[in-house]
């Protein structure tokens, strides 16, 4: 993520997670998103490719929302997919300000660079090149 600054902040979306979390992260890391996605085997079948799915969810729990999500391509593949739940997804531009309330009884951990609260929201932001490289490594590899 580039350096905040109180000017004009860093172009975002916030992704309500299937996981149950709300994810704060780089408007342009976010490909697409998907209504009605088909994960067959923890697998999205997107533009002719079939792209690891995070969380892993059995499909009959799958809502068929999706954020495609561009990748590191040094972590073995170039798009990945998130879950998401039928809740709007929102966009700002994150400050320094925004990042200043402390999430109540949160704390970062393994896979998570910040935690903050957010117009009532308890929002992370994910490192997406761990998760990334999680996700290359396999299912059995899945951390959150």
């Amino acid at each position: 993520m580039e350096p905040l600054t109180t000017d004009s902040g860093v172009p975002c979306v916030l992704l309500p997670c299937s996981s149950g979390d709300t994810w704060a992260v780089p408007l342009n890391s976010v490909a697409e998103v998907l209504v009605d996605g088909e994960v067959r085997s923890g697998r999205l079948r997107w533009r002719g490719r079939e792209l690891p799915v995070y969380p892993p969810a059995p499909a009959e729990q799958s809502s068929g929302l999706h954020a495609v999500m561009r990748g590191l391509g040094e972590l073995a593949g170039d798009y990945w997919a998130l879950g998401l739940r039928y809740r709007s997804l929102t966009y700002l531009r994150l400050t320094e300000s925004d990042l200043a309330e402390p999430a109540e009884g949160d704390t970062v951990t393994a896979g998570t660079l910040a935690v903050f609260a957010l117009a009532g929201d308890i929002c992370v932001i994910p490192d997406l090149g761990a998760l990334q490289a999680s996700l290359a490594a396999g299912p059995g590899q899945l951390s959150r």
